[in-house]
């Protein structure tokens, strides 16, 4: 009988989805014949260079949910009665509520622990058409996270200083996240994770507050530049220099208590990244 691993979709923020599980399940595929993966819809691209099989879940899952999980979700998917055997679900969530990084055997009846290892792979692909700078303003009005979304006045002053440095400069994110409709700016808000992965792919810098969007762009090898604030400290700034960076990509981090940085300090800080970025690929 074929060893088979089946994938329940994970629930949690993106970022912690992109580097503590999406790894650690492609590492733990070649253990098993076949890897049959449910994810979250638009996510399937992070999946499928190993898995024998992907679907969409398509069930709801609580807006507030954040990186520690909505304790009250319930997966209600097709793995719920998978068959038993040679068979394994792991699962980032669990009814009493389980950290995400922390994945939850069905089998056993019990938590295991987080994975120690995990595999990463660079996404996207170079493409004819490229945006220099991509930006990701955030504009999320729940989870009360919205102290992080930055000023429209200081949005505005810095995607003009950007448009007369740069050739082209493209807005990235959600529907919900800001945009700002002006000549030289593309609005890539919405489009398909792969394609995002491309534009990333051949970016010279992604830019925006500490987010999945910037997260991502690590694992295309693109060069970041992220602000965080209260009541994050320089751990947070870590986790993108270091433990979030497996490719070790060239990261400019700026501290503001209020999420608001100075677009001047900015932009400093994206010249800085880039000019390191261009000196170590010469």
């Amino acid at each position: 009988m074929a060893s088979k691993l089946y994938v329940e979709p994970f629930v949690g923020e993106f970022g912690w989805e992109l580097f503590c599980w999406q790894g650690g399940i492609r590492r733990m595929s070649k253990s098993f014949d076949e890897t049959h993966v449910e994810c979250r819809i638009g996510r399937e691209m992070l999946y499928k260079d190993f898995a024998t099989s992907i679907s969409s879940y398509r069930g709801m899952v609580p807006e507030n949910v954040n990186m520690w999980m909505n304790e009250g979700f319930v997966y209600e998917g097709p793995l719920r009665n998978c068959e038993v055997g040679d068979t394994q679900v792991m699962s980032s969530h669990h009814p009493e509520g389980v950290k995400p990084f922390i994945v939850y055997d069905w089998r056993q009846k019990r938590p295991s622990k987080g994975f120690k290892e995990q595999d990463f792979i660079k996404f996207g692909r170079t493409q004819q058409h490229k945006i220099d700078v991509l930006i990701h303003f955030r504009g999320v009005r729940h989870a009360g996270t919205d102290f992080k979304n930055y000023s429209h006045k200081k949005m505005h002053q810095l995607v003009d200083i950007l448009r007369m440095r740069y050739s082209t400069v493209g807005f990235i994110g959600g529907i919900w996240d800001d945009f700002i409709r002006c000549a030289g700016v593309y609005d890539l808000r919405c489009i398909p994770l792969e394609s995002l992965c491309d534009f990333m792919h051949d970016a010279k810098v992604v830019v925006g507050a500490s987010s999945g969007p910037i997260h991502l762009a690590s694992l295309c090898g693109t060069p970041t530049v992220t602000w965080y604030g209260a009541p994050c400290t320089e751990k947070h700034a870590v986790r993108h220099t270091h433990h979030w960076n497996p490719f070790h990509t060239t990261v400019g981090t700026i501290y503001n208590k209020d999420w608001n940085p100075d677009p001047l300090e900015i932009v400093e800080a994206i010249e800085q990244v880039t000019a390191k970025d261009s000196n170590d690929n010469n």
